[in-house]
C-alpha cells in the first residue's frame, strides 16, 4: 500500500491521545490502556487494556489488534487514535458487560521491513509476555487487523496456524493466498468495500475463496460502498462481536447470526451412504438479516436452492468417494448506510459408500510439569471422522490420581477444557474420554507439580539435534547424544518464537528419521518423570497428515498416531510426561512413522527428572501414588 495515501488516513482518522479530555462512560478511552515496552526497550511496544473483570480472573478472551501504516511509529500511542479505528468497539463496557475481555494494541515497526511480517516473533512474544502478567484463555486468542495490519493478521495466523480461535481481516492490504489452506477451518469474518482504492476488494474475495477450496467456511461482507474507510463499521456490528466471542480454539465455529444450516440428510459434519444421490434442506435466517439467497456448491456442480429461511435442493449428485458440499447464503450487510451484503456458508463431507466408523482418538494438550499454586490448563484435542451421523462428541474427565485438595473444574462451554487451580504439589493422571454415541477413545494426561522454590531434579536433559543449552528454570539441557538407529539432526526450523514455550531453541533444532529410532538414557535405578517435547516448525508440513508418529517408552506405547500440527498447528509447543522406571539402567524412547508412512518422525528435546528423592516433599499430606 502507498506510504502517503496511508498516512493521510492515519491523519486524518486519528485523534491524538492528549486531546481526549476525560473519557465518556459508555466508551473505552486510550487512557485506559497502560504502557508497555514503551521505546528504546528493544521489544515491540504496545498497550493494553485489561478491564477490572479480567485485572484477577485467568478466563477472559484476548482481542490482538493491528493497526494499519498510518498508525506506524515509536510514540506507542498512534495507534490507538480515532479509539484504535474504531476496534476499541469490542471492548466498550456495554460489550464487557457481555464478555469481558482484554485488548492489546502493538505499535508497528521495528527493523524488518518496516511492516507487520517482520514482526511475527515479537508479537509472538508479545502474548506470553502478557499472559505472564495478566493470564488469559489461551483458547480464546482473536486476531485481526485493518489494511496494513489486516495483511499482517493474514501473514501471523499463517505462520502460527494453531494458535488464534478466530480471525477478523478488516480490508487487507494483501491478497496472497498460499498459506491460507492451513487454517481453513479457523473461524473468520473478512470485511471490505467493493469501492476500496488503497486496498482492491480482491484481497479479500481471493482469500475467502482460497480458504472455501480448502474447506474452511469463512464470512465475508462486502459492502456497497466506503472505500478504504470501513473499519469503524465493521467493528461496531453487534453481530461481529457475538460471533467473535463465541468462538473457541479447535471448536467448531459458533453458529451465530447471520446463519444457515444444513438439517437434511444430517445436521451432523459428515454423511456417508451407499445412494450416489442425495437430497439436502436447510434453514437461513435471521429474518432481520435478510437472506436473498442460498446457493449451492458440490464438486463442480453449483446452483440456487428453492426457498431461504427454509431451503432444499432435490438431487444432489452423483457423489463418488468424499465431496463437500457447501450452502452459502447471502443478506444484507449490518450497515444500511454502506450497504452490500454478507455471506456465511455451511459444510457438509458427502462418502459414498458407506465409510466405516473409527474410534475417537483423543489428545489433551498442557504442562507436563508445573509449580505448585499455579493453574493446570488441560485441553482435550479430539481427531474424528464425524460418525455416526449427527457426528455429536461427548466429552468427560476424569481424575485418576491427585494430591489431596485438587480440584478439576470443567468447562461449561468448551467440556473439552479443565482446569485444576491452586494445584497442590504431586502427581496427576487426569484422563479425557470421547464418545461419539457408538465408539469411545481416551488419553490419560499425567502432569508433575512440583514445589515451589525446589529446583527441577534433572538427572538427565538432552537437546535433540541441538547443543548444550541451559532453560529459562534452570535445567541443564546435554547436546544431543545417546541416541540410536538411523537418524539425522535437523536445523531446518531455523530461529523464531514458539508460542506455549519459554526456551524455543529446544525446538530449532531436532532429530528426525524415516526409520525405527531413539534414545536410551543411562540412568541409576528408581522412579522417573520422563518429559518429552514436541513442535512442528517444518513450513511444508502444514497438515494433520504430514507428519504422524508412534512413541515407546520402555516397549510400551504412549503416543499413538500423534501429529503435532493435528494438536497444535505450526510453532506451537507441546510437551507430554510418563512415569517410568529403568530397565537395566536404561530408558529407552522409540520412535517411528506411523505406518511407515508421511515425513519422518521427530523429536526436539527430553528432559528425565528423578521422582525418589521428592516423595517427602510431594507426598506430605499423606497421598500415596
Amino acid at each position: 500500500m502507498p506510504r502517503t495515501c496511508s498516512l493521510l488516513l492515519g491523519l486524518a482518522l486519528s485523534v491524538p491521545v492528549a486531546a481526549v479530555a476525560g473519557c465518556p462512560p459508555d466508551r473505552v478511552c486510550a487512557e485506559d490502556f497502560l504502557r508497555r515496552n514503551d521505546p528504546p526497550d528493544g521489544r515491540l511496544p504496545f498497550r493494553i487494556y485489561v478491564p477490572p473483570a479480567c485485572q484477577a480472573a485467568r478466563d477472559c478472551p484476548l482481542l490482538l489488534f493491528l493497526h494499519g501504516l498510518g498508525e506506524s511509529g515509536t510514540d506507542n500511542a498512534a495507534q490507538l487514535g480515532n479509539a484504535a479505528n474504531g476496534a476499541m468497539q469490542l471492548v466498550y463496557p456495554a460489550r464487557q458487560a457481555v464478555q469481558p475481555m482484554i485488548m492489546v494494541a502493538p505499535q508497528c515497526c521495528l527493523g524488518e521491513g518496516g511492516q507487520w511480517g517482520g514482526q511475527k516473533n515479537r508479537l509472538i512474544d508479545l502474548l506470553e509476555q502478557v499472559h505472564a502478567e495478566f493470564p488469559y484463555d489461551t483458547g480464546r486468542i482473536y486476531l485481526t487487523g485493518l489494511s496494513m495490519g489486516g495483511g499482517g493478521a493474514l501473514d501471523l495466523i499463517g505462520t502460527y496456524n494453531g494458535t488464534f480461535a478466530a480471525i477478523v481481516p478488516v480490508c487487507p492490504h494483501t491478497g496472497y493466498t498460499a498459506g491460507d489452506a492451513a487454517w481453513a477451518t479457523t473461524p473468520s469474518w473478512f470485511f471490505h468495500a467493493v469501492d476500496d482504492g488503497t486496498a482492491i476488494v480482491a484481497h479479500s474475495r481471493n482469500h475467502v475463496a482460497a480458504l472455501r477450496a480448502a474447506g474452511g467456511d469463512p464470512r465475508y461482507t462486502e459492502f456497497a460502498s466506503g472505500n478504504h474507510w470501513i473499519w469503524t463499521y465493521s467493528y461496531a456490528s453487534e453481530r461481529l462481536f457475538r460471533w467473535l466471542i463465541g468462538q473457541r480454539l479447535g471448536m467448531p465455529a459458533a453458529a451465530t447470526e447471520p446463519f444457515v444450516r444444513i438439517t437434511a440428510p444430517t445436521a451432523g459434519p459428515v454423511w456417508t451412504s451407499d445412494t450416489p444421490t442425495f437430497d439436502a434442506a436447510g434453514t437461513a435466517g435471521p429474518v432481520a438479516a435478510a437472506i436473498a439467497s442460498v446457493r449451492w456448491f458440490l464438486g463442480g456442480q453449483d446452483g440456487t436452492a428453492a426457498g431461504t429461511s427454509d431451503w432444499s435442493v432435490a438431487g444432489l449428485g452423483p457423489v463418488s468417494g468424499t465431496q463437500v458440499l457447501r450452502v452459502q447464503a447471502r443478506g444484507a450487510s449490518d450497515d444500511a448506510g454502506l450497504g452490500g451484503w454478507t455471506e456465511t456458508s455451511a459444510s457438509l463431507r458427502v462418502t459414498v459408500p458407506v465409510a466405516v466408523n473409527v474410534v475417537p482418538r483423543v489428545f489433551v494438550r498442557g504442562d507436563a510439569v508445573a509449580r505448585a499454586g499455579g493453574r493446570l490448563d488441560l485441553r482435550a484435542r479430539v481427531i474424528d471422522d464425524g460418525l455416526p451421523a449427527p457426528g455429536a462428541l461427548a466429552v468427560s474427565w476424569t481424575v485418576e490420581q491427585a494430591p489431596a485438595g485438587a480440584v478439576l473444574v470443567v468447562d461449561a462451554a468448551d467440556t473439552r477444557h479443565a482446569v485444576i487451580d491452586a494445584a497442590p504439589p504431586g502427581l496427576y493422571r487426569v484422563r479425557a474420554d470421547a464418545s461419539d454415541g457408538a465408539l469411545a477413545g481416551s488419553f490419560v494426561r499425567q502432569v508433575l507439580v512440583l514445589p515451589s522454590g525446589t529446583p527441577p531434579p534433572v538427572a538427565i536433559a538432552i537437546n535433540a539435534g541441538g547443543g548444550a543449552y541451559t532453560a529459562a528454570d534452570g535445567s541443564p539441557y546435554q547436546a544431543d547424544q545417546y541416541h540410536y538407529g538411523s537418524s539425522e539432526a535437523s536445523t531446518a526450523s531455523g530461529p523464531g518464537a514458539i508460542f506455549g514455550s519459554d526456551d524455543d531453541a529446544l525446538h530449532h533444532d531436532y532429530r528426525i528419521s524415516y526409520g525405527t529410532w531413539g534414545y536410551r538414557l543411562p540412568v541409576a535405578e528408581g522412579r522417573y518423570f520422563v518429559e518429552l517435547h514436541f513442535a512442528e516448525t517444518y513450513n511444508p508440513c502444514n497438515t494433520a497428515a504430514c507428519r504422524v508418529q508412534d512413541v515407546r517408552l520402555q516397549g510400551v506405547p504412549v503416543l499413538e498416531r500423534f501429529s503435532a500440527f493435528a494438536l497444535a498447528g505450526q510453532r506451537s509447543a507441546l510437551r507430554f510426561g510418563f512415569v517410568t522406571e529403568p530397565v537395566d539402567g536404561l530408558i529407552e524412547i522409540a520412535l517411528a512413522r506411523s505406518g511407515g508412512q508421511g515425513e519422518r518422525s521427530r523429536l526436539d528435546a527430553i528432559r528425565v527428572l528423578r521422582l525418589d528423592g521428592l516423595d517427602e516433599l510431594l507426598f506430605s499430606d499423606g497421598f500415596e501414588p
